[in-house]
């Protein structure tokens, strides 16, 4: 009930977030103004006096509980992914692309190795979607291609919207290589390699 409460309070506060910006930079210029305006007047300006604390601080707060509920959730989907992943019984099952692979123990091992990593200036193109059935419990998780290291792989959790668009964090590995991918909502956004073919093809 946490994550679930998180990800919609986060989709209300950002929004939030922008309508506070306008005000901000109109109160912010009023503030700068006024000061400079005091000074060509020879008058004494106490530091922070007409400061613009309330239109600061709507833009703030709302920013500051966006980064620690997403933190929040980050950190705890992640945690509960590798521990169903590391409980994971012999009898495990996992799909790609609706398709049940040969191979389920080399999966969840790769897939256990989710890690954070620093960003280099790339997004995911391709989306894999994965479903893991075990002990009668279902996760399902959507890997992006990254658009720079084809062995590379952001991993999304598409219960909530907000991990769904945000990643958990990402693993290297190669196989999932060989598997059919889609290209997921991003594309649209950072068109790569992958829609230019598409589109030669359909032109051809």
């Amino acid at each position: 009930m946490l994550m679930l409460f998180l990800d919609n309070v986060i989709s209300w506060v950002f929004p939030v977030t922008l309508v506070s910006v306008p005000f901000l930079l109109v109160n912010w210029f009023r503030y700068i103004k006024s000061i400079n305006d005091r000074k060509n007047l020879g008058e004494v300006v106490f530091q922070f006096e007409g400061f613009p604390f309330k239109s600061v601080l709507a833009f703030l707060c709302p920013i500051l509980f966006i980064v620690l509920s997403s933190s929040i959730m980050t950190s705890t989907i992640k945690s509960q992914v590798v521990e169903f992943l590391s409980h994971a019984g012999a009898d495990a099952v996992v799909s790609v692309e609706g398709n049940a692979v040969d191979d389920s123990k080399t999966m969840i091992r790769e897939l256990q190795k989710i890690s954070t990593s620093l960003g280099h200036h790339s997004h995911p193109e391709k989306t894999i979607h994965v479903t893991i059935v075990s002990n009668g419990r279902t996760l399902r998780l959507n890997l992006g291609q990254d658009s720079e290291r084809s062995n590379e792989y952001w991993v999304f959790y598409p219960q909530y919207k907000h991990t769904s668009m945000n990643e958990l964090g990402r693993i290297t590995t190669t196989v999932f290589d060989s598997y059919k991918r889609t290209p997921n909502q991003r594309d649209a956004f950072f068109p790569g390699k992958y829609q230019i073919e598409r589109f030669m093809a359909q032109a051809a």
